[in-house]
């Protein structure tokens, strides 16, 4: 666990959906008419259904403005009171906030990190507005999208380290690794990453 400015980053290996806090963040593929996969695929289960959510997310992008790239931005879905198909949803949970990463397909530059940049911000932004107080968040990108996942972790870094001093709601953000593996590694790459200490210390 680590302390950031104004908020507590914690690392966990896993599924999100065994993650308890107030909203989940779920990468989504541009066409929501495709098979959902990885945290998506999951969440979608948790929520009832992969036709239930999809039908859900859908109608929430509708509302994204076309002026911007989907990349570029975020929605907030509500906790359906009818969700959780055989899946107990954490009592807290409040909804999930929907981003689109980029397509990466194995490549990386400084415009493909820029993009996800601004997608990892997206996700932050709304839960502020949201006034959440904890967001659990996996390697975006780095799924479907096949974004590299060492540079999802650093751009995530990055966004966190942005918002830390100005949030005034979110305190804990709870990057989710889908095992132990991808844990140490994202331990060490935010080690790594983050080096000012008055910034960060470890509890």
């Amino acid at each position: 666990m680590y302390t950031l400015g104004k908020l507590t980053l914690e690392v966990r290996h896993g599924t999100i959906v065994e993650v308890p806090a107030d909203a989940w963040a779920v990468p989504l593929p541009e066409d929501l008419t495709r098979d959902l996969s990885g945290v998506a695929a999951a969440v979608a289960e948790a929520w009832g259904g992969t036709e239930r959510f999809r039908e859900a997310t859908s109608a929430a992008a509708r509302a994204l403005s076309d002026d911007l790239p989907r990349a570029h931005q975020a929605f907030f879905l509500a906790r359906d009171p009818g969700a959780g198909g055989g899946t107990a949803l954490p009592e807290e949970l409040r909804g999930v906030i929907g981003m689109f990463p980029p397509a990466c397909d194995g490549a990386w530059d400084s415009k493909l990190g820029e993009k996800l940049y601004k997608g990892y911000m997206a996700v932050l932004r709304v839960a502020e507005d949201e006034g959440l107080t904890s967001l659990a968040i996996p390697a975006l990108g780095a799924g479907g999208c096949r974004c590299p996942f060492d540079a999802s972790v650093a751009t995530f870094a990055r966004a966190a380290m942005d918002v830390s001093v100005a949030v005034k709601h979110v305190r804990r953000l709870i990057f989710v690794a889908r095992d132990e593996f991808r844990h140490a590694d994202v331990d060490r790459m935010l080690r790594d990453f983050i080096e000012v200490d008055i910034f960060f210390t470890e509890d």
